[in-house]
Protein backbone atom coordinates (compact mmCIF):
# COMPACT_ATOMS: atom_id res chain seq x y z
CA UNK A 1 0.00 0.00 0.00
CA UNK A 2 2.68 2.60 0.64
CA UNK A 3 4.35 1.93 -2.05
CA UNK A 4 1.44 2.98 -4.69
CA UNK A 5 1.08 6.04 -2.22
CA UNK A 6 4.62 6.97 -3.07
CA UNK A 7 3.67 6.08 -6.80
CA UNK A 8 0.93 8.38 -6.75
CA UNK A 9 2.91 11.64 -5.08
CA UNK A 10 5.75 11.10 -7.66
CA UNK A 11 3.47 10.69 -10.81
CA UNK A 12 1.21 13.85 -9.41
CA UNK A 13 4.69 15.99 -8.77
CA UNK A 14 5.95 15.26 -12.26
CA UNK A 15 2.51 16.00 -13.17
CA UNK A 16 2.93 20.09 -12.16
CA UNK A 17 6.14 20.22 -13.89
CA UNK A 18 6.09 21.46 -17.74
CA UNK A 19 7.96 22.88 -20.68
CA UNK A 20 6.05 25.81 -21.56
CA UNK A 21 6.30 26.68 -25.34
CA UNK A 22 7.28 30.51 -25.64
CA UNK A 23 5.36 33.13 -27.59
CA UNK A 24 5.85 36.77 -29.27
CA UNK A 25 4.94 39.23 -26.66
CA UNK A 26 6.33 42.09 -28.77
CA UNK A 27 9.18 43.83 -29.94
CA UNK A 28 9.98 46.73 -32.57
CA UNK A 29 11.25 46.53 -36.38
CA UNK A 30 13.02 50.29 -36.28
CA UNK A 31 14.37 48.99 -33.25
CA UNK A 32 15.27 45.96 -34.27
CA UNK A 33 14.47 43.86 -31.40
CA UNK A 34 11.83 40.78 -30.58
CA UNK A 35 10.24 40.06 -26.63
CA UNK A 36 9.38 36.27 -26.39
CA UNK A 37 8.11 34.92 -23.24
CA UNK A 38 5.58 33.31 -21.50
CA UNK A 39 3.63 32.49 -18.07
CA UNK A 40 5.06 30.03 -15.91
CA UNK A 41 3.94 28.24 -12.82
CA UNK A 42 6.38 27.50 -10.07
CA UNK A 43 7.66 24.00 -11.17
CA UNK A 44 7.84 24.95 -15.13
CA UNK A 45 10.77 25.93 -17.44
CA UNK A 46 10.50 27.50 -20.55
CA UNK A 47 11.88 26.43 -24.26
CA UNK A 48 14.06 29.16 -24.70
CA UNK A 49 15.80 27.33 -27.90
CA UNK A 50 11.89 27.40 -29.33
CA UNK A 51 11.95 31.20 -28.22
CA UNK A 52 15.14 32.08 -30.08
CA UNK A 53 14.03 30.41 -33.17
CA UNK A 54 10.70 31.99 -33.74
CA UNK A 55 12.25 35.77 -32.94
CA UNK A 56 15.10 34.49 -35.42
CA UNK A 57 12.25 33.99 -37.95
CA UNK A 58 10.91 37.17 -37.03
CA UNK A 59 14.06 39.04 -37.99
CA UNK A 60 14.56 37.51 -40.84
CA UNK A 61 10.76 38.25 -41.59
CA UNK A 62 11.93 41.89 -41.47
CA UNK A 63 15.12 41.52 -43.51
CA UNK A 64 17.68 41.25 -40.38
CA UNK A 65 20.24 37.83 -41.05
CA UNK A 66 19.60 36.46 -37.28
CA UNK A 67 18.82 37.33 -33.71
CA UNK A 68 21.00 37.31 -30.38
CA UNK A 69 19.26 37.26 -27.48
CA UNK A 70 20.04 39.44 -24.41
CA UNK A 71 21.41 38.14 -21.50
CA UNK A 72 19.71 36.96 -18.84
CA UNK A 73 15.51 36.87 -18.35
CA UNK A 74 12.61 39.39 -16.77
CA UNK A 75 10.08 38.13 -14.69
CA UNK A 76 7.00 39.83 -12.88
CA UNK A 77 4.51 37.70 -10.60
CA UNK A 78 1.27 37.93 -12.63
CA UNK A 79 -0.84 35.95 -10.04
CA UNK A 80 -0.10 35.34 -6.20
CA UNK A 81 0.11 31.85 -4.63
CA UNK A 82 -0.59 32.78 -1.03
CA UNK A 83 2.15 32.57 1.41
CA UNK A 84 4.47 30.53 -0.69
CA UNK A 85 5.51 33.37 -3.27
CA UNK A 86 3.99 33.55 -6.94
CA UNK A 87 1.48 30.90 -8.63
CA UNK A 88 2.40 32.38 -12.22
CA UNK A 89 5.24 33.85 -12.94
CA UNK A 90 5.20 35.83 -16.52
CA UNK A 91 9.00 35.75 -18.06
CA UNK A 92 10.09 37.28 -21.11
CA UNK A 93 13.44 37.68 -22.78
CA UNK A 94 14.69 40.35 -25.84
CA UNK A 95 16.46 39.39 -28.42
CA UNK A 96 18.24 41.80 -30.89
CA UNK A 97 18.02 41.49 -34.47
CA UNK A 98 21.34 41.70 -36.15
CA UNK A 99 22.40 42.28 -39.63
CA UNK A 100 25.73 39.96 -39.82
Amino acid sequence: MSRFIVAIMVLAGLAGCATVKPYDIGGSKADGTVIMGGILREFDSMDWSEAEEIAVARCKGWGYARAEGFSGTRSQCVSGGGAFGCGRMEVTRTYQCLDE
